[in-house]
């Protein structure tokens, strides 16, 4: 058994101003115990298509979801295949789908995001510092009747005793309301929800650098925020274990395995299994996409 065989890595790459965003459905990675320990399977989640920068792992079992929000146009998902048998565990189920995503910064001008979702970085974000001396503004205009949430997803501005003072800031408010906050040092910010469908928000930094900050925005209808339904993968698993096919079917579209799989569509979804196929000599990963 060869180490390209107890590996299977997917790379994710999207047109530029596109993020992504990752939805692990649940996961049940195998496990076992040896005379030198526990030995587990692991899901490894990138930010990056070299596979270099982890974002997340995974081990054991859980199934609830969970996201995982990139700013970049890449991503890289890795899984590993540690044990030597499968104890009927059903491996792991996860979509992603892309986003917009904007670091444009003009100090002469606001740039508008009209999407439902997306993400906005400041300048540099996350591979270098932001630049002294910024003055960045983003209007973020969702449909009458809908309102607007953030959350940050990272924050980290040069120090100061008192945002009153502050160089380095990011401020969010509303033009209609009395909503005007405003950000500063490294204290990562509250969830915000706007009253109404309008949202701006304003980055501006002095004499000093850091890595900056992101945030996730969605718009939201009715004070409900809605993502996809989770996907019943189990009940996938069981038809491909009573079906005599080497590939699992999945909306009429079938995928074989291989190690390594670059996807460039902008929405997609795959499953796979700890160990679904096995011979004296190869471990085969079977999975599927649904684009």
């Amino acid at each position: 058994m060869t180490e390209d065989d107890r590996v299977c890595t997917w790379t994710i790459r999207l047109p530029q101003s596109r993020g992504i965003k990752i939805t692990l459905y649940g996961f049940d990675l195998n496990f076992e115990q040896t005379g030198v320990g526990p030995t587990n399977d692991a899901l490894h989640i990138y930010m990056d298509e070299s596979c270099s920068s982890l974002l997340r792992s995974y081990e054991g079992n859980f199934t609830d979801a969970d996201l995982i929000h990139i700013p970049s146009n890449t991503a890289c998902i890795k899984f590993l295949r540690r044990t030597q048998q499968n104890y009927q565990h059903n491996g792991f189920s996860l979509g992603y789908e892309a986003v917009d995503s904007s670091d444009d910064c003009d100090n002469n001008q606001t740039t508008t995001l009209v999407s439902d979702e997306g993400y906005i970085y400041s300048p540099g974000y996350p591979v270098t510092s932001y630049q002294q001396e910024l003055n960045c503004s983003w209007h973020i205009q969702a449909r009458p009747d809908q309102t607007v949430q953030i959350t940050f997803l990272d924050f980290q501005l040069s120090y100061t005793f008192s945002c009153d003072f502050a160089t380095d800031y990011v401020q969010v408010f509303e033009l209609n309301s009395s909503m005007n906050l405003k950000y500063c040092d490294q204290d990562s910010p509250a969830p915000f929800s706007s009253y109404s469908n309008n949202v701006w928000v304003v980055f501006k930094s002095g004499r000093w650098r850091n890595k900056g900050f992101w945030l996730h925005y969605k718009a939201n209808t009715d004070g409900v925020l809605s993502d996809e339904p989770i996907p019943d993968y189990r009940q996938i698993v069981d038809e491909w274990r009573n079906s005599n096919s080497a590939l699992m079917p999945y909306e009429g579209r079938e995928r074989g395995a291989r190690p390594w799989q670059s996807y460039t569509e902008s929405k997609g979804h795959f499953v796979a299994m700890p160990l679904c196929l096995v011979t004296p000599l190869v471990v085969t990963a079977v999975w599927t996409a649904r684009l």
